[in-house]
């Protein structure tokens, strides 16, 4: 982000270009054999894998990741994923939406951030279903998610199930 300005009931932002989304490039009929949908994938777990090195709180959705040049760039620019956002964001609302709330957040936390993506692409493309144990592999590999496969569907699809109900609930994050 080169710029933002905040004027009454207007926010503009000036992004200098940092390459085109990955949802473009990957095809999820043949992540697991397609090189360059694989080398994506492997270039976003490695980011999400620094994130949950660091120990910080981050959505690993593969619409925030764009390539240029061969460089995968983070670029989510929604509310900063901290506990003090998550604090003041559920203050903000009603009771039933407070736990809404507390458990999407936990979905940007760093432990639940393999399952995270996992849920995503699943979410994404109900053909990536087909990729769930690669995933799996790749990510437990990395030690970037525990337990066996079982576990791994049923944490990624918690994920889904924890964002469809914000979003069923309209609960929204600015």
């Amino acid at each position: 982000m080169r710029d933002c300005n905040a004027n009454i009931g207007l926010i503009t932002y000036v992004f200098d270009y940092a390459g085109e989304s990955v949802l473009d490039m990957m095809d999820s009929n043949n992540i697991k054999n397609n090189s360059n949908s694989k080398k994506i994938i492997q270039k976003i777990f490695a980011i999400i894998k620094r994130a949950q090195d660091a120990k910080i709180f981050f959505d690993p959705h593969p619409k925030n990741f764009v390539l240029k040049n061969e460089v995968l760039t983070y670029v989510d620019f929604t509310p900063p994923w901290t506990s003090p956002y998550f604090e003041l964001r559920k203050n903000l609302a009603s009771a039933m939406d407070k736990e809404v709330l507390e458990n999407f957040f936990y979905c940007m936390h760093w432990e639940q951030l393999g399952f995270h993506i996992a849920g995503d692409l699943l979410k994404i493309d109900p053909n990536n279903e087909d990729n769930l144990f690669f995933f799996y592999e790749e990510l437990i590999d990395k030690g970037m998610v525990n337990g066996d496969f079982e576990l791994f569907c049923t944490c990624a699809k918690k994920i889904i199930e924890r964002e469809n109900m914000r979003e069923k609930n309209k609960i929204f994050l600015l």
